[in-house]
């Protein structure tokens, strides 16, 4: 794991199915630095690995979690990348103070994907179950609450092409 003298934090943000995963794995493979992922932490902790549906409150949890991994890695000096959708602008502000906290820059990427894409690959995973299968309920709340970044969060914005 690489140490910088100023880690960066990068964060992720996007729909439901947008490609977050796929480009936080060539990122995180590009710069040799970890990924904390909202995905992995369920799995940790239990949630969604047959399908079923994860409350408001253990999503809650989750991203908790998340912030108290981010914190851990940032005080060791690491630059990572935090695959979460982050949906929400509160969300994405509070892992930006963390990393200023921290005295670590922080690197908004918005993946961009539209509403209808991103439904079209989850309905794909419905059919192959390539990745964890997200309940429904799940997909149309998280993508329905998303937060598209403002111009003053200052996001990068790229799109992952999924062959």
């Amino acid at each position: 794991m690489k140490k910088y003298s100023s880690p960066i934090l990068y964060i992720l943000c996007g729909l439901s199915f947008s490609g977050k995963t796929t480009y936080a794995k060539k990122l995180g493979e590009k710069l040799s630095i970890p990924i904390i992922s909202e995905d992995t932490i369920n799995a940790e902790r239990g949630l969604g690995l047959q399908g079923e549906h994860i409350s408001d409150r253990k999503w809650e949890e989750t991203f908790q979690f998340l912030i108290t991994k981010v914190q851990e890695k940032l005080k060791q000096g690491c630059s990572i990348i935090v695959d979460a959708m982050c949906h929400t602008q509160e969300q994405r502000a509070s892992l930006r103070q963390i990393a200023r906290k921290n005295m670590a820059k922080s690197c908004l990427i918005y993946i961009q994907c539209s509403k209808v894409e991103a439904r079209k690959r989850w309905e794909d995973n419905e059919k192959s179950s390539e990745r964890f299968r997200v309940h429904p309920d799940d997909f149309h709340r998280a993508n329905t609450l998303f937060q598209h970044p403002t111009k003053k969060e200052l996001a990068l914005f790229d799109e992952v092409v999924i062959m």
